[in-house]
């Protein structure tokens, strides 16, 4: 919780004045200013203040308000609120910036940024203010500047917004489209790679039952029917299957020879 100040305020009052100059003030004491209802001018020039504090938008009332010859860094956000302002008086500080909502303050007729480290944009923009004609126009000159610049953030930040969901959805598009391409392509691929597998085990099934067949009638001294069954075999495997039941009958043709050859006697 901030001090409460020192002073009385009641006694800084006078008609719709209050004048805290001079005070030595660390903080603004809104709550008790605030609580004089007629008050609409505020003097707190040459104090130590750093900043305003946020409720010091309460000030609602205000119509002409000095903060001259303090080290204010910064502004409220919501200063803009204080749309009664005509007269503001910001000499000698230390602001750099102005809060968006400046661009609020409409009836703002008077505003002196003198020897304050302000922006080289948001300078030129403020102007010299060394008569009060200049004081006038640069209150009507920044006031327009903070305006364009708020309506420009709104609708970058609305573009930007909106172009990011517009990529994102994009992205997912383009992401679902591509699993789906990849899922079809592994199942076609897939369902290839079976068909393949499946069609060699059964030519090779086939194969080999033909040649059990014609082995057996080979063996078994069919040759007609063994002729038959070869001609059947389709041409680029015949010659391979008559070789190798040519061989296998040879090793099985010796096997019973020497089976039925009795020992010699010794």
């Amino acid at each position: 919780m901030p001090a409460k100040s020192k002073i009385n305020v009641k006694d800084k009052v006078e008609d719709n004045v209050c004048d805290l100059s001079l005070s030595e003030l660390k903080e603004v004491p809104v709550s008790e200013i605030a609580s004089f209802k007629r008050v609409n001018v505020l003097d707190l020039s040459s104090n130590r203040l750093l900043t305003l504090g946020n409720n010091f938008t309460l000030l609602t009332r205000l119509v002409k308000l000095d903060l001259s010859k303090n080290k204010i860094k910064s502004l409220p956000d919501e200063f803009g609120v204080l749309r009664n302002l005509r007269h503001l008086n910001l000499y000698d500080n230390q602001l750099q910036y102005l809060p968006i909502t400046f661009g609020d303050l409409n009836n703002l007729r008077y505003l002196d940024l003198k020897c304050n480290p302000l922006h080289t944009t948001l300078a030129k923009v403020v102007g010299p203010c060394l008569t009060n004609k200049d004081c006038q126009e640069s209150a009507k000159k920044t006031v327009n500047f903070m305006t364009q610049l708020k309506a420009n953030s709104t609708k970058e930040d609305y573009v930007n917004t909106h172009q990011q969901q517009t990529l994102a959805s994009l992205s997912k598009e383009i992401n679902a489209d591509k699993t789906a391409d990849g899922l079809l392509k592994a199942n076609a691929n897939s369902s290839r790679n079976h068909g393949t597998a499946l069609s060699t085990l059964i030519i090779f099934l086939l194969l080999l039952g033909v040649n059990i067949v014609v082995i057996y009638m080979v063996m078994f001294k069919n040759p007609e029917i063994a002729e038959k069954l070869v001609e059947a075999i389709p041409h680029q495997y015949r010659n391979l299957i008559i070789t190798k039941t040519e061989i296998f009958r040879l090793r099985v043709t010796d096997w019973i020879s020497q089976f039925r050859t009795p020992p010699e006697e010794n």
